[in-house]
């Protein structure tokens, strides 16, 4: 049986966006993509550096077969310390994020790491072999204090 009524019902009005708006919305969302752009390959946002830093050591990690990590400072044959197996996340993940551009851009493992404190407080990572930078404050003050801990390893 055919509904009737259903053929004889006014048609729907379609809602629709101000093309005005519309328009504004697209650009807004291309002028947001430009400006990202523009800040991702541009110096633009990064801190500046001002001075030298007030400490600074080079260390070398170096995975072992227990899961560890061997923390070496230049020179040594042997470790200075061993950051246990399944224990700091924090400098697991940053090394291995590190280590992973590394192996993209072919560069060589042996090449240190540089662990400064800054004369504002910042403490940074920097891999020496392409001159990537970490921030570490800006991951909290307890992971920072992970790695500044290794600033207080014997020499």
């Amino acid at each position: 049986m055919r509904d009737v009524t259903a053929e004889h019902r006014p048609p729907r009005p379609q809602p629709s966006l101000p093309r005005g708006a519309l328009m504004l919305a697209v650009a807004a969302v291309v002028g947001t993509l430009i400006l990202v752009a523009v800040t991702r390959f541009t110096d633009t946002g990064r801190p500046v550096e001002v001075g030298t830093p007030s400490v600074s050591r080079d260390f070398r990690f170096a995975d072992r077969p227990d899961g560890g990590i061997g923390v070496f400072v230049p020179g040594a044959a042997e470790p200075a310390t061993i950051v246990a197996p399944a224990s700091n996340g924090f400098i697991r993940g940053t090394l291995r994020g590190l280590n992973r551009e590394r192996r993209r851009e072919d560069l060589a493992a042996e090449i240190p790491f540089r662990i400064s404190v800054w004369p504002d407080g910042r403490l940074t990572l920097e891999d020496l072999s392409n001159g990537r930078r970490v921030d570490l404050l800006a991951f909290g003050q307890t992971n920072a204090d992970a790695f500044a801990q290794l600033l207080a390893l014997p020499q």
